[in-house]
């Protein structure tokens, strides 16, 4: 667990989306059992990612790890913000 976000936009295809998760800085790969697309730095050398996004219905789910997570984030946030205009953050709190 790192740091959680619920990022709000309405988004018509997955596969434009999809596209645009791996053109976000750090991307790797998609984790093959939770569809996960996983970002890190290259001074990551460890098992776990900066960060891991996964969509969802009205937007994605994104978690920062630490390290670069912040960075992938922001990119991520201007990316949606350009391709999509409205965005909204929202941090997750399991306490």
């Amino acid at each position: 667990m790192g740091f959680e976000y619920t990022i709000r936009f309405v988004y018509e295809s997955q596969d434009k989306l999809d596209k645009l998760l791996r053109q976000c800085e750090g991307f790797t790969d998609v984790e093959p059992m939770f569809g996960g697309y996983q970002y890190r730095s290259s001074e990551n050398q460890g098992i776990m990612p900066d960060a891991e996004v996964r969509i969802q219905d009205a937007g994605v789910y994104f978690c920062d790890y630490g390290a670069s997570g912040a960075r992938v984030l922001r990119d991520l946030v201007a990316q949606l913000l350009a391709e999509y205009n409205e965005v909204t953050i929202a941090k997750l709190d399991w306490e």
